[in-house]
């Protein structure tokens, strides 16, 4: 070496980074899948990355997804699956980013009172908007609440639910 800095600029190949975490499941989302749908050169790949805690002793794996992609411009998918089961998946994807990726609440519903009544189980210390639709397109809130137990539930009862044949609810992360 002649004493000048040596740098790697790498090239211009495309990639796609992503980097989870996990709720219900483990925060490191150690045990998640993650699989990446492009087209390469006219044909179509799956490429998967499964989340690791360590390669071995004193070692530790980078806890993100990297895919390599070519020429790639678009990814066509990411499906994520989570230790807890849940999966989920984005489309259309620009690549040479990292996407970061937190596993969505579980909820169950119950009657109590009369009333339908929600525990939502996610992320201690995240906040979810409890939402109500009778056709999908359109929600509204009907509360909101912040996990701050260790054991990451939180319950909220809908006391206007006007009657409907038909109702559906989601917790949305905030």
């Amino acid at each position: 070496m002649d004493g000048s800095t040596c740098r790697n600029n790498g090239n211009g190949n495309s990639w796609i980074d992503a980097k989870l975490v996990g709720t219900q499941s483990n925060r490191s989302a150690i045990g998640a899948k993650v699989r990446v749908k492009a087209t390469v050169g006219g044909k179509e790949f799956w490429q998967l990355r499964e989340i690791s805690g360590g390669g071995g002793y004193g070692s530790q794996n980078d806890l993100r997804a990297h895919f390599g992609l070519g020429d790639v411009t678009n990814v066509e998918v990411i499906r994520i699956e989570w230790p807890s089961g849940i999966v989920q998946e984005f489309r259309e994807l620009a690549t040479k980013q990292l996407k970061t990726v937190v596993e969505p609440p579980r909820m169950v519903a119950r009657m109590a009172n009369g009333m339908p009544q929600f525990t939502v189980r996610g992320g201690r210390g995240f906040q979810y908007q409890i939402d109500a639709s009778t056709n999908l397109l359109v929600w509204q809130p009907i509360g909101a609440l912040t996990i701050t137990n260790l054991n990451g539930k939180a319950e909220v009862t809908e006391t206007n639910s006007p009657p409907s044949d038909r109702r559906f609810y989601r917790a949305v992360a905030h």
